[in-house]
């Protein structure tokens, strides 16, 4: 299975999944296979902060796990 391929169905899943309405996903980098996500807490010390993670997809999806990476410096 193509890397292209698993994320179309990752994608498939994650869409399934009815995200709440403070995760949103970014346009996918197809070049990159990457995903970047924005959560925007409502409750807790981040609450109103928005936390910017990408989401890499190794050519090995689904049988290598997807890796994050957040941008921002979280105490």
């Amino acid at each position: 299975m193509g890397a292209a391929v698993a994320l179309q169905g990752l994608l498939v899943e994650m869409e399934g999944m009815h995200l709440p309405a403070c995760i949103e996903l970014g346009p996918v980098d197809w070049e990159a296979m990457r995903v970047p996500v924005t959560v925007y807490p409502d409750e807790g010390p981040f609450a109103g902060a928005a936390i910017d993670f990408t989401i890499s997809i190794p050519a090995g999806y689904p049988h290598s796990p997807p890796k994050a990476h957040i941008h921002q410096t979280v105490h």
